[in-house]
């Protein structure tokens, strides 16, 4: 390393040139003493008028009898203005006494007086005076000299300022000449490499500083310097007692003006420590790339955009993206579009400072659809400005699907135990305990469903004959799965294996030595308890790292608490067990009634025919000889036995709706609904129906079961809608939202008519067996043909609901899958 040098600026004056011609003046006065016609003021003002400072000739009376343009200058006057007035007057009041004195002492030899010069200036001008008493042709008067101070004084304060910088930077600086001797060293050198200044200079800087370089290392030196006048490098230098620094260095070569070169100036900084601690940064940084590319969970981070700045490869994953396609796109472009209002306001929560767990659904690359559970907080800098997110999220797809499935097993298991008739009422209330039991589950199950925290370990080798006496780190999250408070306690492979289960602690170490061999990555569940005894299940997966020797260098894994989820399967399992057993029960009570039915109504429609049969002999043979009341009477009972015999028939039908094989087919939806309904209005050709039906989907069914379904619903928008003048009938079909079915879409069919419509507070009795809405003398019926309906559709793997207002109408939906 090489340094700066400094340098002097001398104040240069003409008193050499000004005391030659002195002596020209000394002959010029020889002269007029032999020639007394000869005038020596000419001479004068030649002196002065020749000399590069202010000069002037002054009386004895301090007149100026001569001057020269310089002194005008000074004075910012012409000559004619300054000669002839009193030198004293230009002088500053405090500075005339001091020139009086001198002036007194006729001064046989220059002496110099600093003063302050007043004229034309607008401020004093600080000059230096060199006064002389000279005889000229025996006339006695001073030769002033008039040196001007500013530049001087600006000069030497741009001096000491230089000496100042240089002496108080903190980078070491050093000049040396031509042959690298030091001619420099400032006080950062100083401390730098512990030598004064007296003691290294007119040394070799290369011994100086300790730089170990060969001949042709210092050969290829002193050539590029000699070349491009400029070095940069960094080096090994060495202290005073020895001590090695790296140091950071510039060298420039100085020249002279005539191109000649003069010595070298070289300015260098200690930069050991930065390099070790940019060391340490990237072995800090490549350590948790690792932990977070192994990491079990995905983590991803965006800018205060909302744009994509890292996701880690298990995140990507989840998503069956890249993380290089993730990367600069807004979180909200994953999301299902329902979805992006809950995520807008999620960031503005994150915005204000707002951290969160939430659960959302997106959109894989393939285009299905999976969930994730969230757990997200901002990142602020060190003025709490909001500069992005964090989120490490979870598949959680597979436990909504079950939670769905549950809740859809329910709500079958509910339609079902609705259906079931006053007989069956003690089946009926061990099954609602059935269902309060299975809600308890499903509370516990998503109480157990959070996902668990995850933690990173890492083991840098320091023996190879031991892996398990190599030294341990744990994150945060380790000490607490493993029931510590961070920092609580040294982490080592001993503490580690003293809450491992001891059935567990040799599959372990046989899952590390596997990998080791293989050297491939391994993951393991097993059992630890807790200081509290506690007793916990974890899963590690961990991947080792070699050297290049390929001996192994470092293991970085991730430890998972998965106790909760383990305790999840095994309710779900025991959940499905018991949702199969209470199925076959289900399924029992099912056919005991549809037998009991069955049986009812075909025991009870031959006497009821029977007596159709008496009652019409009755009226034809005796007929005329009854009183109007007999009549009455006998005419009441037909309409009973007729009404009674069709209440079995429907029992009948609705019992076979259950019982006979489904033969499933392609059916014309819109064709199958138009003939029903040309059926129907041709009974009652006097009314006046607006029936209008769209284009309707075809459906997979049984035609037979399906055009019951058809009649049924239809039949009842024909009679709910006789009271109007017109009745409007009006079939269709709609796309249900796919968030109710997380299958996928089913088709949806509806029967919409403007008829007396029913209260939705009673919406639940429509579909039960003798349900009614409307009083028999309002609108006939038997109360079966809606549970025939549902019955139907069920079966099919459908669903069935109403919308309706009192006196403006119903719609009727039902589903077949697509």
């Amino acid at each position: 390393m090489l340094g700066a040098f400094c340098y002097a600026p001398k104040a240069i004056t003409c008193e050499a040139e000004y005391v030659g011609l002195l002596e020209m003046v000394r002959v010029n006065e020889n002269i007029t003493k032999d020639n007394d016609f000869l005038d020596p003021a000419p001479a004068f003002h030649a002196l002065i008028e020749g000399v590069r400072e202010g000069a002037a000739i002054v009386a004895l009376d301090r007149t100026i009898l001569t001057c020269n343009r310089r002194l005008a200058q000074m004075l910012r006057l012409e000559c004619e203005q300054v000669m002839g007035r009193s030198l004293l007057t230009f002088l500053s009041t405090g500075d005339q006494p001091r020139f009086e004195e001198l002036l007194r002492s006729f001064p046989e030899e220059f002496q110099r007086l600093q003063v302050k010069l007043n004229g034309n200036n607008t401020f004093p001008l600080p000059v230096e005076l060199a006064i002389k008493a000279l005889a000229v042709n025996g006339v006695r008067v001073f030769s002033v000299l008039v040196t001007d101070l500013s530049r001087r004084r600006r000069a030497e304060e741009q001096f000491a300022f230089q000496a100042h910088l240089l002496a108080n930077v903190s980078d070491a600086i050093l000049a040396m000449d031509e042959q690298y001797r030091i001619t420099y060293w400032n006080a950062a050198a100083e401390r730098l490499y512990g030598y004064t200044a007296e003691e290294v200079v007119g040394r070799p800087a290369i011994d100086v500083i300790g730089l170990q370089l060969g001949k042709a290392e210092r050969a290829d030196v002193r050539r590029q310097l000699v070349e491009t006048g400029r070095l940069q490098n960094q080096l090994i230098h060495h202290r005073r007692d020895g001590t090695p620094i790296l140091v950071e260095s510039t060298t420039v070569a100085l020249y002279a003006p005539e191109g000649r070169l003069i010595g070298y100036v070289s300015a260098g900084r200690d930069i050991t420590e930065q390099k070790r601690a940019g060391a340490a940064l990237r072995e800090s940084e490549e350590r948790y790339r690792r932990m977070v590319e192994t990491a079990t969970e995905g983590i991803w981070i965006i800018d205060a955009e909302n744009k994509t700045t890292f996701i880690n490869p298990r995140g990507a994953e989840i998503f069956g993206y890249t993380p290089d396609e993730m990367l600069g796109r807004s979180s909200l472009e994953f999301m299902v579009p329902e979805d992006v209002p809950l995520g807008k306001a999620r960031l503005e929560d994150r915005r204000r400072g707002q951290g969160g767990r939430h659960d959302y659904r997106m959109r894989r690359k393939d285009g299905s659809i999976c969930w994730i559970h969230s757990r997200s907080r901002p990142i602020l800098d060190d003025e709490g400005r909001y500069q992005g997110a964090l989120a490490m999220f979870s598949d959680i797809t597979e436990r909504k699907r079950a939670e769905d499935e549950i809740a859809r097993l329910n709500a079958e298991l509910e339609q079902r135990v609705a259906d079931r008739t006053t007989k069956l009422e003690n089946e009926i209330a061990e099954r609602k305990q059935a269902e309060i039991a299975l809600r308890k589950r499903e509370t516990t199950l998503a109480q157990a469903g959070q996902m668990a925290h995850l933690g990173a370990w890492d083991i840098e080798f320091s023996s190879q004959d031991d892996v398990n006496a190599n030294p341990l780190t744990w994150s945060d999250e380790v000490y607490r799965i493993f029931g510590y408070a961070p920092g609580t306690v040294p982490v080592t492979n001993g503490l580690f294996f003293a809450r491992v289960h001891p059935e567990d602690r040799q599959p372990i170490k046989d899952a590390i030595a596997h990998a080791i061999a293989t050297q491939q990555p391994y993951s393991i569940e097993h059992r630890i308890v807790r200081p509290d005894g506690v007793e916990r299940i974890v899963q590690e997966y961990a991947e080792v790292f070699f050297d290049e020797r390929g001996q192994p260098a470092r293991i970085v894994g991730a430890v998972q608490d998965i106790t909760e989820r383990k305790q999840i399967e095994q309710q779900i399992e025991q959940l499905n067990r018991d949702l199969e057993r209470q199925a076959a029960e289900l399924q029992s009570a099912n056919t005991e009634l549809e037998s009991f039915s069955y049986s009812a109504s075909h025991d009870l429609r031959t006497p009821l025919a029977s007596m159709d049969s008496l009652l019409r002999v009755l009226l034809d043979d005796y007929g005329a000889e009854l009183p109007e009341g007999g009549l009455r009477v006998v005419r009441l009972l037909q309409e009973n036995t007729s009404g009674m015999y069709r209440l079995i028939e429907d029992l009948l039908a609705f019992a076979q709706s259950a019982q006979q094989p489904l033969k499933i087919q392609t059916i014309n939806m819109t064709e199958m609904a138009r003939q029903v309904f040309q059926g129907l209005a041709g009974v009652q050709p006097d009314r006046q129906v607006d029936f209008r039906i769209s284009e309707l989907p075809s459906a997979q069914a049984d035609p037979a079961l399906l055009k019951q379904v058809w009649v049924n619903l239809l039949s009842n928008a024909a009679k709910f809608t006789r009271g109007r003048a017109v009745a409007r009938i009006e079939v269709g079909q709609i796309v249900e939202d796919p968030r109710n079915e997380m299958e996928g879409n089913n088709l949806t069919y509806y029967v919409r008519d403007n008829g007396a419509g029913f209260d939705m507070a009673e919406a639940e009795n429509l579909f039960g067996v003798f349900r009614r809405l409307h009083s028999e003398e309002e609108f006939e019926g038997t109360g079966v043909g809606l549970a025939i309906v549902q019955r139907i559709i069920v079966r099919h793997g459908g669903r069935v609901w109403a919308e309706a207002q009192v006196d403006k109408g119903a719609t009727f939906y039902f589903t077949l899958p697509e």
